[in-house]
């Protein structure tokens, strides 16, 4: 069985300057979490820059895009987001980060306004994306894991059903 494919993005724009030169720790965090709970069946790539992500989304997209969203890279995760699912249609984007409403409304709201973002990870990362990755890993490979998320509950997760 061939490793499940992640991509994790925190990206960050450097045609002028950079907005921030540090790594965000939580992106760090979910790759080792992740990679201490699963070992070799998944590969894990962390990005920072758009022109590293875009090379490799197009080279061999993942099955997995992970996205950090903040406000300085809300419009990069969009943009990144939009390539991949072209990519890869059956593949499933998972976005996370503070830049997400706290009231169900407004929740349903963001995720209506991005109906690319199949799951969004609002609380401890680490602990929501392990749990996604469980689902996708256990799943039955005759059915798409993008038809099986919509259809379970994930702990830690906000997802998409089909109602």
């Amino acid at each position: 069985m061939n490793p499940l494919k992640i991509f994790l993005l925190d990206l960050t724009y450097d045609t002028i300057t950079l907005s921030t030169e540090a790594f965000t720790l939580n992106v760090g965090y979910i790759a080792a979490y992740t990679k201490n709970r699963f070992g070799k069946n998944v590969e894990i790539t962390l990005f920072k820059y758009i022109h590293d992500v875009e090379r490799e989304l197009k080279k061999s997209p993942p099955d997995i895009l992970g996205v950090s969203n903040y406000s300085w890279n809300h419009r990069i995760g969009r943009e990144m987001s939009s390539i991949f699912s072209k990519l890869n249609p059956h593949g499933i984007i998972i976005w996370g980060g503070p830049n997400f409403p706290l009231v169900s409304p407004s929740q349903i709201k963001f995720m209506k306004r991005y109906p690319f973002i199949d799951v969004y990870v609002s609380t401890e990362g680490e602990t929501g994306f392990a749990n996604i990755v469980r689902l996708v890993l256990n799943s039955n490979s005759k059915e798409n894991p993008l038809e099986l998320l919509k259809k379970s509950t994930v702990d830690g997760c906000i997802t998409r059903k089909e109602n």
